[in-house]
């Protein structure tokens, strides 16, 4: 089984910094992480998990574009 950790900062050196802090796991293939820049790619990159069980969705809460995707 694929497990995936979604990760969405609109920061580019998280991505840096979750990559070497879970660098183990990653090498021995627990599970796969995707990264992504706003509320709209993550969209995304849900809708083309495949085969993948998404487990964990880690998210920044303020992001420039957060306001335009919060329902009215």
């Amino acid at each position: 089984m694929n497990l995936l950790i979604l990760v969405v900062d609109d920061e580019p050196d998280v991505e840096i910094l979750f990559r070497q802090q879970f660098r183990r796991d990653l090498r021995a293939g627990r599970f796969t992480m995707e990264f992504t820049q706003s509320g709209t790619g993550a969209l995304e990159k849900i809708a083309n998990a495949g085969d993948a069980s998404l487990i964990l969705i880690l998210s920044d809460i303020n992001m420039p574009a957060s306001s335009s995707c919060r329902s009215q």
